[in-house]
């Protein structure tokens, strides 16, 4: 599908924008919180020294079911298996997939009373990270690794307080700390994170709690100066408003009780550039109806509407409450086969065509109702193929212009009668 076909169906347009834009520095900005989460359920067996085990997984190296059968596990019976080994103070997880191929190997060593001390992680063979623990289980240091050289460093504080005894969080065996909202539980939460690259900027993470111990939002500073933060808002355990503001530039997101977001507003140097309003369904399942956007500064407001199916039906763009363009959308089977954009005094029409596949193989693109330019995709193209992609420019029912494709990039044009470029 063209740039254009795509542009502001997806309600979360504006939350792509502002992650995009800054997409080198947002791209590691959650990962401290997931690396701390999954530690709460690692769902480890306790092993005896010399002793191994096999267990259905999934792609992620999940724990799913125990297999009792001796030696390796059927292909056939299990698309992943997880294979762990236990000797002395180390241990060894690994991940098959359905050819019995290595997918990702976990070597751990523990210190001679038991918690885990270090931990490094290996994908199709290749090293991919290194942690080191607390004795209380809670990880210290992380290494990230790139083509076996290291690419970044997180190290993670917890505050003074926080410092439990070792076993609050038994790494083999999956016991969870309880307690009410104040607890061990919500103890268990970095104070702050920092990351360093060897040769690029790094950051360093703060954050922030209620008094009540529940997560409130982060503040990342840049060793450049910049700083991105993130506040939230929770009712109930529901997310009801979000916040983000990065270098002028300031997001926010209100929901409803059901998590479905009710409006946006989107700032820069604290003026009100756009706002998104959403409508639903007043019945179960609740489906998105209408979404709003509108410009306040030019007065240009873009209507989207939904059909039963859920995709967009058409959209609508007004300036002054004037009609300036309206698109239709035909959905079959959730794809998308036609396109019609209305103006005042011209249309143009995109058909789409797909394979049993549903990987789109054909485009054709109409102008006041003629033929102007096609193209085809050849979704199994790569490798050795030439081409992946083929457009046909036209003029007068005829084509003028051939232009050829690899992989998104322009390799060739071609003018019909005449030598190739």
């Amino acid at each position: 599908m063209t740039r254009k076909q795509n542009r502001s169906w997806n309600w979360n347009r504006n939350r792509k924008r502002l992650w995009n834009k800054n997409a080198s520095r947002f791209l590691v900005f959650c990962l401290p919180v997931i690396r701390v989460l999954v530690l709460f359920f690692p769902g480890l067996p306790a092993l005896c020294a010399g002793e191994e085990a096999w267990y259905r997984s999934n792609s992620i190296g999940a724990l799913l079911e125990s297999i009792d059968t001796p030696g390796v596990p059927d292909a056939a019976d299990f698309e992943y298996v997880l294979h762990i080994y236990r000797e002395d103070e180390k241990e060894t997880r690994t991940l098959f997939d359905k050819e019995r191929q290595e997918v990702r190997r976990q070597e751990r060593l523990y210190s001679y009373s038991g918690p885990l001390e270090e931990e490094t992680v290996f994908v199709e063979g290749v090293q991919d990270s290194r942690s080191l623990y607390y004795p209380s289980g809670l990880v210290k240091e992380e290494v990230l690794f790139t083509n076996g050289r290291e690419d970044g460093r997180f190290h993670f504080t917890y505050p003074a307080q926080r410092d439990f005894p070792a076993g609050l969080l038994e790494e083999r065996g999956a016991s969870v700390p309880t307690g009410d909202s104040t607890g061990d539980y919500k103890k268990l939460a970095p104070l702050s994170v920092s990351f360093s690259r060897p040769d690029a900027t790094g950051f360093h993470d703060e954050y922030q709690y209620l008094p009540s111990g529940d997560f409130r939002g982060i503040k990342r500073i840049y060793d450049d100066g910049a700083v991105y933060t993130s506040i939230f808002s929770l009712d109930n355990g529901i997310l009801r408003d979000e916040w983000h503001s990065f270098s002028g530039f300031e997001i926010f997101f209100h929901y409803d009780k059901r998590g479905n977001a009710l409006y946006t507003e989107e700032y820069r140097d604290s003026v009100l550039v756009e706002r998104g309003d959403f409508r639903y369904d007043t019945q179960s399942p609740f489906r998105l109806r209408e979404r709003r956007t509108r410009d306040p500064a030019s007065g240009r407001e873009t209507i989207l509407e939904y059909g039963e199916d859920g995709n967009p039906s058409r959209e609508s763009i007004l300036e002054g409450g004037v009609y300036l363009e309206i698109t239709l959308f035909t959905y079959t089977n959730n794809l998308l086969v036609r396109r019609e954009t209305r103006w005042r005094t011209d249309y143009e029409e995109w058909q789409y065509v797909y394979n049993d596949d549903k990987d789109l193989i054909s485009e054709y693109y109409f102008r006041g109702g003629k033929m102007s330019m096609t193209r085809t995709h050849w979704p199994e193209a790569g490798g050795g193929e030439e081409y992946s992609s083929l457009e046909e420019y036209f003029r007068d029912g005829n084509v003028f212009l051939r232009v050829y494709f690899k992989d998104g990039e322009e390799v060739k044009r071609e003018i019909p009668g005449e030598e190739s470029q």
